[in-house]
């Protein structure tokens, strides 16, 4: 409703509600100096002692989702029909109570408003699916000589390969006639590197000199 900016009043679409990061290093206490195997011979300690056991961790809240429906000009009262959204059904959960990637929104929660009317539901009133990952490395550096070194390294990123879920349809239809509004089909990226990939793992060989 062009006339009433206010009705738009609502999350921003970049609002990450609540977001949080934790790093952890850990020294392994193996070999010489540590409680476990500490009187090793020196070979012995050269490969078990001095790991290093790294991770990273992060959890946040999806983004907000706005819910559309397409309308012809004519049922608007002003003609402008875009971004328009539908009424909310009093008494019906905005999410199913079982949700799943093929059901994450309730299509019933939603109806079309009458002709002449704008829709009740408010902007960005939904949250897509959050995100969590945890992310760990293992690395040791060996001393070849004085001035020499090498250093091996494995990361594993999505260590649990916890399924990183897209967004939802959020273009409603009448689900008595069969909708795909609320399915995800898609994953949160399809990019190979960064936040929200399948497991991954690489290792890491490197010469200090």
């Amino acid at each position: 409703n062009a006339n009433c900016r206010s009705c738009d009043r609502g999350n921003s679409d970049f609002d990450v509600r609540h977001n949080l990061t934790t790093s952890v290093i850990w020294m392994v206490p193996v070999g010489k100096g540590h409680q476990l195997l500490s009187a090793t011979p020196a070979w012995v300690n050269t490969l078990v002692g001095g790991w290093q056991l790294s991770g990273i961790g992060l959890a946040r809240t999806g983004l907000p989702l706005n819910v559309t429906i397409s309308r012809s000009a004519s049922a608007l009262p002003d003609g402008i029909n875009s971004s328009q959204r539908p009424n909310v059904v009093p008494g019906q959960s905005l999410y199913p109570a079982n949700q799943s990637p093929t059901l994450f929104l309730n299509p019933y929660a939603f109806t079309t408003p009458a002709n002449g009317t704008w829709g009740n539901a408010g902007r960005n009133i939904l949250r897509a699916p959050g995100i969590w990952q945890a992310d760990t490395s293992l690395e040791k550096r060996f001393p070849v000589s004085e001035r020499v070194a090498v250093s091996f390294r494995a990361d594993v990123f999505n260590l649990f390969n916890r399924a990183q879920l897209g967004n939802p349809s959020v273009k409603w239809t009448d689900p008595t006639k069969g909708t795909t509004f609320g399915q995800i089909t898609t994953p949160y990226t399809t990019s190979a590197l960064g936040t929200g990939t399948p497991r991954q793992m690489q290792f890491m060989l490197r010469v200090s000199f």
